[in-house]
């Protein structure tokens, strides 16, 4: 390798940062979810799990659980405004979900784009009554899925998507 081969790979690599994050992802009853696993602090690790809902999935009444309303939310006098969303108003956060709902944001239909309109709940496993405690991902997921268990059961249907149309439809459409 060159002086300057070496020299640009060098910045490469500064200016690059591998993520040691594993992800896995899949569908349960139609609903997709994420799980995540990473380092956190002092040689521990973290867990999360998502679970993303195209609004076309469930009934017209539960959209404004998923869809919603942003606040202006200042965390110092004078400092930046960030959106916030209080996903503690959305029936979703009935669900049990590990340590309650923890992340919520529209993933897609905003505004500017013409894309479906898509959410994103999810929860982690970094609370106190978590500390010292090795989950697995047997254990994650068995929670993950029985979030979405607890979702399709409050929505009462959910739509899957099929891949041939692009397309939402009920389960009993689909056999």
């Amino acid at each position: 390798m060159s002086e300057y081969q070496e020299k640009r790979y060098a910045r490469i690599t500064r200016e690059l940062k591998k993520s040691e994050t594993e992800s896995w992802s899949g569908v349960h009853k139609g609903l997709q979810y994420e799980i995540k696993h990473f380092p956190t602090y002092e040689g521990r690790t973290g867990w999360t799990y998502y679970v993303y809902i195209d609004l076309e999935q469930v009934s017209d009444e539960f959209h404004k659980d998923l869809w919603l309303e942003p606040m202006l939310h200042r965390y110092l006098k004078g400092g930046t405004p960030h959106i916030n969303y209080d996903y503690n108003k959305s029936r979703c956060s009935d669900i049990d979900w590990h340590g309650g709902i923890t992340w919520y944001s529209k993933e897609s239909g905003l505004e500017h784009d013409e894309q479906r309109k898509r959410v994103k709940f999810g929860c982690d496993f970094q609370h106190s009554f978590d500390e010292g405690i090795d989950y697995s991902i047997y254990c994650v997921k068995g929670e993950c899925l029985e979030t979405i268990d607890q979702l399709v059961n409050m929505f009462g249907e959910v739509k899957y998507y099929t891949q041939g149309d692009g397309k939402y439809r009920l389960e009993s459409e689909l056999t």
